[in-house]
């Protein structure tokens, strides 16, 4: 079992803010899930979002402090581990639908920025073959080319959150793009874990402790992944981690990844949500969503 466990039933109002016990409240209150749940997948999406856009320092001399969270919830069947993580995706969905569209409408700005200045590069490196074929001075071409690549376009970072590909692999080829708003939020938790191996611990605990990551591809050169966050949200039924603990628990815990993580282990429905809504009168999940919004904005 994970030594970082919660053993309580509730969560004390004194442990949140009030907007955010409220906001646990009335998720509660829609979807019938123990706070624990509720708390994991609210604190994950919060953390993907404020991970790329801000650090906390404690002292000066300290490095500054990545606010990446991990969770481990182990729940039942039944528990509802998908009710939870969907009904938080919705949440965001209409408040991130403008900014998606701003990033698509970037991208597709770049992708024909990109189309111009490559064509005019070629033509640069032609006259200058030519130059050099005749054994004519290049010296003005030189400069033409070598102002020309310094405007190169910049790709837009996109905004990418939920990674589908939890590979190695597939982590490596995302984070590459140096996106600081990577998120594992997954229902279905034995997927993550049976990619769990000692090369994802690796990449995984780097992206947590918000450090530069060297990777070679094969035997080509080595690329550096900067600026790159990861903040994750794995549920599962006792069973699967159980499993998982026997294959790689001591060297998770090894490595420290497994010190990186908030565990809850749920055994009930938690406590009962009564049909009182003065707490939560105003929609607390939208007014989430829009903060989470603004968040993004800022990267």
């Amino acid at each position: 079992r994970l030594q970082s466990q919660v053993q309580a039933t509730s969560i004390p109002d004194e442990a949140l803010t009030e907007k955010l016990m409220k906001l646990i409240k009335e998720t509660q209150h829609n979807t019938g899930v123990h706070p624990f749940a509720v708390c994991a997948a609210t604190f994950s999406v919060l953390a993907a979002a404020t991970q790329g856009a801000f650090v906390l320092r404690l002292e000066r001399h300290l490095p500054p402090v990545s606010l990446s969270l991990w969770f481990m919830v182990e729940m039942k069947s039944g528990g509802g581990k998908s009710v939870v993580v969907n009904y938080m995706e919705n949440l965001l969905k209409a408040s991130l639908a403008s900014l998606e569209e701003k990033q698509r409408k970037l991208h597709s700005d770049y992708t024909t920025k990109r189309t111009v200045w490559e064509s005019k590069k070629k033509g640069f490196e032609s006259a200058q073959r030519l130059k050099i074929k005749k054994g004519d001075d290049s010296t003005e071409i030189d400069e033409q080319l070598e102002i020309h690549m310094r405007s190169e376009p910049k790709r837009p970072r996109e905004l990418i959150r939920n990674c589908t590909d939890i590979t190695h692999s597939g982590l490596i080829s995302i984070a590459s793009n140096e996106l600081p708003t990577l998120m594992i939020s997954s229902a279905e938790g034995g997927m993550v874990l049976e990619n769990v191996d000692d090369k994802f611990m690796y990449l995984a605990n780097s992206l947590w402790s918000a450090e530069d990551v060297r990777h070679k591809r094969g035997r080509g050169e080595s690329i550096v992944i900067k600026s790159a966050r990861l903040s994750m949200a794995i549920f599962a039924q006792p069973s699967v981690y159980e499993k998982f603990i026997k294959l790689v628990g001591e060297q998770a815990s090894g490595c420290g990844h497994f010190a990186r993580y908030i565990g809850f282990k749920i055994d009930g429905a938690g406590p009962r949500v009564d049909d009182d809504r003065s707490e939560v009168s105003v929609q607390q999940g939208e007014m989430f969503a829009r903060d989470m919004a603004e968040i993004y904005r800022l990267q």
